[in-house]
């Protein structure tokens, strides 16, 4: 059974000491590699609950025979998704404090 090194995952899943990380370039890489990957998932996620939004704007469509619903859906979650992607890319590229 493989055991991973405490050390890796003290700096590249916290992040929290950057004064450290900044005496030492390739643990820096590492934090901002494990940054990266976090927002990575979190943009999935965003996009999963758009998903499910679509599905149930399609549903409005088909129960209530009217397309405002999914129209007013594909708007927020268009305009909501470049926003908060606008958000993540800001933030990856400040340093964490």
């Amino acid at each position: 059974m493989f055991l991973p090194n405490k050390h890796f995952f003290k700096h590249a899943f916290s992040c929290d000491e950057y004064t450290e990380l900044a005496e030492e370039p390739d643990q820096r890489g590492l934090c901002a590699h494990a940054l990266l990957i976090h927002h990575e998932k979190i943009r999935v996620m965003v996009l999963l609950v758009s998903f499910l939004v679509l599905l149930c704007g399609f549903l409005c469509v088909l129960l209530i025979h009217t397309v405002v619903p999914l129209l007013v859906a594909i708007i927020i979650i268009f305009l909501g998704y470049r926003s908060f992607d606008a958000f993540l890319r800001v933030s990856e590229h400040t340093p964490p404090t």
